[in-house]
């Protein structure tokens, strides 16, 4: 499968909540993906002023891409730029790109709602 994604040029946009992961999109080639990202995110987060934090692989040009768009959509840029670790990038790929935000509350077995107080 992920062959013929790779050929097709179809990239996931992956969405990972208290530890599981859950492919949300599938977004056709590399262009497209920072565009699609934001805008997933702009659906999801809680206040456009939040802290986001955007992380990349070894490509930092999807990175700085990633941080112009966020900073346009939300009004300012992610508070910080960080590299992903070796786990993840070697199982992610070189071009991997993410954004970390706080999202809609979500109460479930593992959250509490004092997670969530300000």
């Amino acid at each position: 499968a992920a062959f013929v994604g790779d050929v097709l040029g179809l990239r996931p946009l992956i969405s990972i909540i208290d530890g599981e992961t859950k492919v949300v999109a599938k977004i056709r080639g590399d262009k497209n993906v920072v565009s699609r990202m934001v805008e997933y995110a702009a659906g999801r987060i809680t206040e456009k002023k939040s802290a986001t934090v955007a992380v990349y692989g070894t490509v930092e040009a999807y990175a700085q891409d990633l941080m112009k768009a966020a900073a346009k959509a939300f009004g300012r840029a992610p508070r910080m730029l960080g590299h992903l670790g070796a786990c993840i990038a070697v199982n992610s790929g070189p071009k991997t790109v993410a954004l970390v935000f706080r999202g809609e509350k979500r109460i479930n077995g593992r959250a509490r709602e004092s997670d969530y107080s300000k």
